[in-house]
């Protein structure tokens, strides 16, 4: 009997569930996207090049268990540049460079409010170091941030934990 999961990532489709030997879920994923943008000349390629190495992303649990996402980006090359480059697939749903999804991020920052740094690492089985770097974006719309705290200078939930997520949706777009 198999359970059927909607994990709300587009172009990719589930090639199977597995548990690990902590017993947390492993979701084998394919992406199912057909042409990439050249990193050089920002054109659409089609040219189908292979695959990266497999990685391994974060997501949000199941059942009170840790899931990890695993999969080979493609790679495509842009035949009209010189050197024709070849580009990794890029995933909307990853936070850049990182090893973790948005909507994990999300939900780390969600625990953050009216919360310690300890609590989460106990909660989501982190090191201080991965809390700390979630936390820490740098937002260069400087009045934007302004904005931000005049906002909610006299308000009640006036706290580091909130303003911090709440710079993490500006930061994204989400706000």
């Amino acid at each position: 009997m198999g359970i059927e999961l909607d994990l709300e990532l587009p172009d990719v489709e589930i090639l199977s569930v597995s548990r690990d030997n902590n017993g947390d879920y492993v979701i084998e994923l394919r992406s199912t996207k057909k042409s990439g943008v050249c990193r050089k000349c920002g054109k659409k390629i089609r040219h189908f090049r292979g695959y990266d190495q497999w990685i391994m992303i974060r997501h949000l649990p199941i059942l009170g268990r840790e899931v990890y996402l695993k999969i080979r980006p493609r790679r495509y090359q842009c035949l009209d540049c010189d050197n024709e480059p070849t580009t990794t697939e890029r995933f909307p749903w990853r936070a850049p460079g990182k090893s973790y999804t948005k909507t994990y991020q999300d939900h780390v920052l969600q625990f953050l409010i009216n919360s310690n740094i300890k609590d989460v690492c106990l909660k989501e089985r982190l090191g201080e170091k991965h809390i700390e770097s979630k936390k820490s974006w740098a937002v260069d719309d400087y009045k934007q941030l302004k904005g931000l705290l005049w906002a909610f200078r006299d308000s009640a939930v006036f706290n580091l934990p909130f303003i911090q997520y709440a710079i993490h949706k500006i930061w994204w777009s989400e706000f």
